[in-house]
């Protein structure tokens, strides 16, 4: 989650290089993160639209095109900075990327099966997440359809035989769930002032690339959100911050 270059120069650290003098600034940062990679690991960088098609390109150029996975989305909903003269920009942009073989991969679902389209559908006859034979919408088509599906594979069911399991929404690459940072919210919140990430963001980036005991890099450590939800996870991790914050923020 690297500075934005968003042009102002009223933070604790510049956010106001000239273009040219960023993309060296991310250059330098990205090569040396790329040797510290393994070869089945992951790196996530964070952008909004400032530089985001810029740093795309340096992306390619130090990981390779090949080696790219994921452009993610992050719509994160706030209600502060509406604007009159153009569409309110509410999105950030992260690129992942891989190292040289594919990293380990954990997907995530939408813990919410009533938002489903399923379930929304057919609610009256679920059960514990099921549909079973001898309570089935037998006049709706598209559900006539995983029954010849069901009938074709194991054969006539019987009465108690489950037909179909209501599942949750994989996870795409559009993350509208994960709000901002509420300012209120003491239990996260600390004194960093800008733009602090909310620890369900990393807990998803972390979660869907890592395993227990695995190790985190963040070199631009800001509030320390990602150590300290690596930490709660049961990874290990190593946090690098240049500015004074570090000391009376990140490490508290």
């Amino acid at each position: 989650d690297p500075p934005f270059n968003t042009g102002n120069d009223g933070f604790d650290y510049n956010d106001n290089f000239r273009r040219s003098s960023w993309l060296t600034f991310m250059k330098n940062r990205l090569e040396i993160a790329r040797e510290l990679l393994t070869d089945d690991w992951s790196i996530f960088v964070h952008c909004d639209e400032n530089e985001n098609a810029y740093l795309r390109v340096l992306l390619d150029e130090i990981f390779g095109r090949n080696n790219f996975m994921n452009e993610i989305i992050w719509r994160y909903r706030t209600y502060i900075w509406q604007v009159k003269e153009y569409f309110p920009k509410k999105h950030d942009t992260i690129f992942w990327f891989k190292k040289n073989l594919r990293p380990k991969f954990n997907l995530i679902y939408e813990d919410n099966i009533e938002e489903t389209v399923d379930y929304k559908r057919w609610w009256k006859y679920i059960k514990n997440n099921v549909i079973k034979y001898w309570n089935h919408p037998d006049t709706d088509s598209r559900f006539t359809a995983y029954l010849k599906k069901y009938i074709k594979q194991y054969g006539e069911p019987k009465i108690w035989d489950i037909i179909y399991e209501i599942r949750w929404y994989v996870i795409d690459d559009v993350w509208e769930d994960i709000i901002a940072l509420d300012p209120k919210n003491i239990s996260e919140r600390t004194e960093f002032k800008w733009w602090q990430k909310p620890e369900a963001l990393l807990q998803r980036i972390i979660s869907s690339v890592t395993n227990p005991w695995d190790i985190v890099l963040d070199y631009h450590l800001g509030s320390g959100t990602t150590c300290a939800v690596a930490h709660k996870m049961g990874r290990r991790w190593i946090g690098i911050e240049q500015m004074d914050y570090i000391e009376d923020i990140a490490k508290v």
